[in-house]
């Protein structure tokens, strides 16, 4: 599962980027919750809490018109920052010629 913090009608909380709601889903439940309490301390009459859904459909919404963000856990990201080019840096990075 991924968390989103809902308001108490377990509705995603929703931040607004370039004048369209978006929501924000993590990967760690521990970011999850740290995001929790600075949104508490800063919404405190939303009753904020951490809904757990599925992957998919927080992928879903970052697809249909940048709805939502998936903010991936810092294991992952050290592991993919870890990783080794798949595709040589030309083609990774679409430079003309490449694939």
């Amino acid at each position: 599962p991924v968390f989103v913090l809902a308001n108490a009608q377990r509705a995603p909380l929703q931040f607004e980027r370039d004048g369209k709601p978006l929501a924000i889903f993590y990967e760690s439940a521990s970011q999850a919750e740290a995001a929790l309490l600075q949104a508490i301390e800063a919404y405190p009459s939303l009753g904020l809490r951490l809904t757990p859904t599925g992957l998919g459909n927080a992928l879903s919404l970052a697809r249909e018109g940048a709805k939502a963000v998936l903010v991936p856990s810092e294991d992952n990201l050290r592991q993919a920052k870890a990783m080794k080019p798949i595709l040589p840096t030309a083609a990774a990075w679409g430079e003309p010629g490449s694939l």
